[in-house]
């Protein structure tokens, strides 16, 4: 229960640096619907859904922006630890009784809620579209979404 707590604590100083951020908050939930209108007119022409209509493509293309989402959202986790470790503060936070484990999920976590936030938002965008084959429902959304 200790890495528990200690996990939501360091939890929310990370969502607490995002909050007081809002640009990158905006970036972060922006940017997947710029990829769905930017690059699905360019995809009308793919080999096997040309002349299907633009339903067709999105349900190729919309899988693939949210797994990209989720190797993102990793990524960044990541790199907010290397930062916090160059800098010195991951050092600080070693030489408090929290554990380590928990040093290491409460940023990690920190990501889960933006793209929980992103994909459904990407997946209603996508519907008026013609998107067809992913209902909030299926077991892919869920899986994207990360929701179990």
């Amino acid at each position: 229960m200790k890495t528990v707590r200690e996990t939501g604590l360091l939890f929310n100083r990370q969502a607490l640096m995002m909050l007081r951020n809002p640009v990158w908050m905006f970036v972060g939930l922006s940017s997947p619907l710029l990829y769905l209108v930017l690059f699905t007119p360019l995809l009308k022409e793919v080999p096997g859904y040309a002349g299907q209509g633009t339903g067709h493509v999105l349900d190729a293309f919309l899988p693939g922006i949210m797994s990209l989402l989720a190797f993102a959202s990793g990524t960044s986790a990541g790199f907010g630890i290397i930062f916090e470790l160059q800098s010195g503060v991951t050092e600080r936070f070693r030489v408090t009784p929290a554990s380590r484990l928990a040093i290491l999920l409460g940023p990690i976590l920190s990501g889960s809620p933006r793209r929980s936030c992103s994909t459904p938002s990407l997946w209603w965008s996508g519907w008026p579209s013609g998107l067809m084959s992913m209902s909030p429902v299926s077991p892919s959304w869920r899986c994207f979404s990360g929701c179990s």
